[in-house]
């Protein structure tokens, strides 16, 4: 059963590899063995595409008008070749094979099988060969010196690595200003504000919270202030079934400005 093979850490136990392989790729069969824990192997096209596959944070989204071009371009021709994958058991609810290069074709790919103007351009997809090298419990640090191995090798303009810390901080940064701007009154210098206050440094810490609890990334950058607009809704309905446990003069400033997130310790905030 899958769920067996799933650890609780973000690693996979190296016994565990094969077995995890043979639940994503049925069909496959091994053709090298690099490492215990970096293969390569050849799978059909259906079980590669029934896989739960997902695009590197550290990737671009895929251009979907060039993944349609590649996808007219296969027509007559098919893929020949690999695709980079990393195994990440931490990524959704049974882990995720994250594509390392290849993201593009990938998607050409789901088009062709999927799609209605391509969905008879490859079959049957059961036959349809695919090759996989993928790398099991690998650190960020060796699969960015990998991406930018590959991008030297194979210059693609549409590759880049990303600052994922940057991206974090510049996200964080800007709501920030944002909402120091329209709750300027709900700021404090004081280490220890009086509710319903809060000082920026402990902001910044709880909007850091948010971004790492949903996995956020520079694409989805504005589910962070969705986030954090939907936490002020949930902290205002709450106080007003429970009137009476705050003071008038607290819920009166919070129905003025709006603002009713601070009513809240940021211990309790990062927890919601």
């Amino acid at each position: 059963m899958l769920h067996a093979l799933v650890p609780t850490s973000e690693y996979l136990r190296e016994s565990d590899i094969p077995a995890q392989l043979h639940l994503a790729f049925p069909s496959h069969t091994l053709l090298h063995t690099y490492h215990k824990t970096h293969v390569v192997i050849k799978a059909s096209l259906i079980d590669f595409l029934a896989a739960p596959i997902q695009n590197w944070e550290y990737n671009r989204p895929p251009d979907m008008a060039r993944c349609e071009d590649i996808a007219v371009y296969h027509k007559a021709k098919p893929v020949e070749t690999l695709f980079y994958l990393a195994y990440q058991p931490n990524k959704g609810k049974k882990g995720a094979y994250m594509v390392l290069d290849g993201i593009h074709r990938y998607t050409a790919l789901k088009m062709i099988h999927h799609s209605h103007p391509y969905l008879d351009l490859i079959t049957p997809a059961e036959s349809y060969p695919v090759l996989l090298n993928i790398r099991f419990n690998a650190f960020d640090e060796e699969l960015m010196g990998f991406f930018k191995s590959i991008n030297k090798a194979n210059p693609v303009p549409d590759l880049y690595l990303r600052d994922a810390a940057k991206d974090k901080r510049d996200a964080i940064e800007a709501l920030t200003a944002q909402w120091m701007t329209a709750y300027k009154i709900h700021f404090s210098t004081a280490a220890r504000p009086i509710r319903p206050n809060a000082n920026r440094d402990r902001f910044m810490d709880l909007l850091g919270c948010i971004w790492d609890k949903h996995r956020l990334a520079q694409e989805t950058a504005p589910r962070l202030g969705e986030q954090l607009n939907a936490m002020n809704e949930r902290v205002r309905n709450e106080v007003l079934v429970d009137a009476e446990e705050y003071s008038e003069k607290v819920r009166q400033k919070c129905e003025s400005t709006g603002c009713w997130l601070f009513v809240y310790g940021m211990e309790k905030l990062e927890r919601l």
